[in-house]
C-alpha cells in the first residue's frame, strides 16, 4: 500500500473536474467560478485503503476561505469523504419527511394463500406461527418484506419521527439489526401495514437504501386489541433503559475483552492501548478509555479516603434531574473526568514506568474527593431538601452550572500545576502523570475551597439565573462577578 500521499498535476486536477462534470463532490453543485486555490483534490476512500493514491480515488470539493463563497471541505472532521457525503444525503432525506407514512404512504397488494401451518406469501411460502391466548389464536409470519408491499398503519401508530433518527440512522448502517418491525396483513385489503418499528425501518430505508426489511406480520390481528397492547408497551411497560452506570459496565467490559483477543493472538507479553484499540475510531477510543478509568475508578470503592464512597457520595446513575438521591448526574460525571483524564491511548505498554494510567486513577481519586468535600459534605442531604446547605449543594450542580464552573475549575487546577512544577502541561491530561505530590495537593485544595466559598452561590439575586436552561446568563453572571481561573488561582497575600 502507499504510504506518501500523493500531489495531483494541474493536469490531474482537470481530469479529476471533468470526471465529476465540474460538481463539487459533496454538494454536486458546480465548481464554475471557483479558483484552484478554492478546490481541494482530497481522496474518497482513506489513502492508505484501496484504490489508495490512484487518480480514481480523488475528487474535487468546495473549499472556499472567502465566508460568502461555498467550503464543503470544513466539517467533514475524520470522517472519509464517502462517509460524509452519505451523512449530509442522510440528513437531507430525513429532513424531508415526519414520518415512515411519508415513504410507505402506499403499499401494493400482497399475494398469499393461508393454509394449517404455512402461508404462500408473494410467492414465498413461510411457517405460521400462533400465540394462543384463553384459546384464541394468534397466527403470524416472519419475512423480510420489500418495501413496495409494507405502508405505514394509520390507525394503530401515529408516531411522528424523532430526534433519534439520525444517530439510529448512522447506527444501522454499521451494525446489524437486533429487532424487526412489526405489522399486521390486513386480508381484505391485502397490505401489510408496519405498527411497531417505523423508526428502524427509516433508518433502514433511507440510511441503507433497503429495497427490503425484515418485519414480524400479525394475520388480521384484532386492531382494538393490538392498539391496547401497543399503547400499553410503549408507557407502563416500557422497558427500562440501560442506566449509565450499566453502559459504562458494558463499555469497560468491551475493552477488556479486546485485551483478552490480543493476548490470544500475542501471548501474555507487556501491551499497550495502541496495540489494542487500533483501527478503532477517536470516537470509538474516548468511550472505552473513559469507561475503563471510571470502572477503576468504582472498583477502587473509597478511594483513598474511607468516608467517601463513590457510590453513596457522589453520582446518580440515572438521568432523572428531579428526585435524585446523589448530587451529580451521571453525565455530568463523564464530562468531569473526561476534563481531567487522558482519553487518547497510551503507546507505553502496561509494564513501563512512562505508563501512568494507575497513578492517574489516584490524581483523579484525589480531584474527586476535594470536589467531595468542598462541595458535597455536610450539605447534601435529600431527606431534607430545603435545607440551606442541601439547597447550595442543589446550586453547584444544576447542569448548566456545572458546565461553566468545571471548565473554569479545571482551567485554574492546570495552571495552578503548571506554576507549581515549573513548566507547561500544553495538551497533556492533568492528571495523568506522576501521583500529585504534597504540595500540588494543598495547592489544588485551596482552588476547590475559593469556588465554593465564593459569595456568588449564596446570593438570593442569582436564584433564577443559575436555574437557566442555557450556560450564556451563567457564564456572563461568573465573569461579572470575577469568578474566573485567575481569582482561584491568586495567592494568599
Amino acid at each position: 500500500m502507499p504510504s506518501d500521499r500523493r500531489i495531483l498535476t494541474d493536469e490531474e486536477k482537470a481530469q479529476v473536474r471533468a470526471k465529476y462534470d465540474k460538481r463539487c463532490y459533496i454538494c454536486d453543485e458546480p465548481l464554475d467560478n471557483y479558483e484552484d486555490s478554492e478546490i481541494e483534490y482530497d481522496h474518497i476512500y482513506a489513502h492508505v485503503l484501496e484504490p489508495g493514491e490512484d487518480i480514481s480515488n480523488f475528487a474535487p470539493i468546495h473549499a472556499s476561505r472567502n465566508p460568502s463563497r461555498k467550503n464543503c471541505h470544513k466539517g467533514k472532521g475524520t470522517k472519509t469523504w464517502y462517509e460524509y457525503k452519505e451523512e449530509l444525503r442522510i440528513k437531507e432525506e430525513l429532513a424531508t419527511i415526519k414520518g415512515l407514512k411519508d415513504i410507505c404512504s402506499q403499499a401494493k397488494e400482497s399475494t398469499f394463500r393461508l393454509g394449517e401451518q404455512h402461508i404462500e406469501f408473494n410467492g414465498k411460502v413461510l411457517p405460521i406461527y400462533n400465540q394462543s391466548l384463553n384459546g384464541k389464536n394468534n397466527l403470524y409470519f416472519f419475512h423480510v418484506l420489500d418495501v413496495e408491499y409494507l405502508e405505514n398503519d394509520q390507525e394503530i401508530q401515529l408516531r411522528p419521527l424523532e430526534d433519534k433518527i439520525f444517530p439510529m440512522t448512522m447506527h444501522l448502517r454499521k451494525s446489524i439489526q437486533l429487532l424487526p418491525s412489526l405489522g399486521r396483513l390486513d386480508t381484505i385489503s391485502r397490505k401489510v401495514k408496519i405498527f411497531d418499528g417505523q423508526h428502524k425501518a427509516v433508518a433502514q430505508i433511507i440510511g441503507n437504501r433497503r429495497k427490503a426489511i425484515p418485519c414480524i406480520v400479525f394475520i388480521d390481528p384484532d386492531v382494538k386489541e393490538l392498539e391496547r397492547i401497543v399503547f400499553e408497551a410503549h408507557s407502563e411497560f416500557l422497558q427500562q433503559r440501560y442506566k449509565r452506570s450499566h453502559v459504562i459496565d458494558k463499555l469497560a467490559s468491551q475493552y477488556q475483552a479486546r485485551v483478552l483477543d490480543w493476548q490470544r493472538k500475542y501471548g501474555d507479553v507487556p501491551f499497550s492501548e495502541k496495540d489494542v484499540l487500533q483501527g478503532e475510531t477517536k470516537a470509538t477510543q474516548r468511550k472505552l478509555l473513559l469507561a475503563t478509568i471510571i470502572g477503576s475508578l468504582t472498583e477502587k470503592g473509597s478511594f483513598i479516603d474511607s468516608r467517601f464512597n463513590f457510590e453513596n457520595d457522589l453520582v446518580d446513575s440515572s438521568k432523572k434531574k428531579a428526585g435524585r438521591r446523589h448530587p451529580m448526574l451521571w453525565d455530568n460525571y463523564e464530562k468531569f473526568i473526561s476534563l481531567v483524564a487522558r482519553l487518547t491511548p497510551v503507546e507505553e505498554n502496561d509494564k513501563s514506568p512512562d505508563n501512568h494510567r494507575n497513578d492517574e486513577l489516584e490524581n483523579v481519586a484525589f480531584i474527586l474527593q476535594l470536589l467531595y468535600w468542598h462541595a458535597i459534605r455536610g450539605k447534601w442531604n435529600p431527606e431534607t431538601p430545603q435545607d440551606e446547605g442541601h439547597q447550595l449543594c442543589v446550586r453547584y450542580f444544576y447542569d448548566k452550572v456545572f458546565e461553566v464552573w468545571g471548565q473554569i475549575l479545571v482551567s485554574a487546577l492546570r495552571y495552578a500545576y503548571e506554576q507549581k512544577v515549573g513548566r507547561a502541561l500544553g495538551d497533556a491530561a492533568l492528571c495523568y502523570r506522576e501521583p500529585f505530590e504534597e504540595e500540588v495537593k494543598k495547592r489544588l485544595d485551596t482552588i476547590f475551597k475559593r469556588l465554593f466559598q465564593h459569595g456568588i452561590w449564596s446570593n438570593p439575586a442569582y436564584k433564577d439565573i443559575f436555574r437557566s436552561t442555557t450556560s450564556a446568563p451563567i457564564s456572563e453572571l461568573f465573569h461579572k462577578e470575577g469568578l474566573d481561573y485567575i481569582y482561584l488561582t491568586k495567592l494568599e497575600t
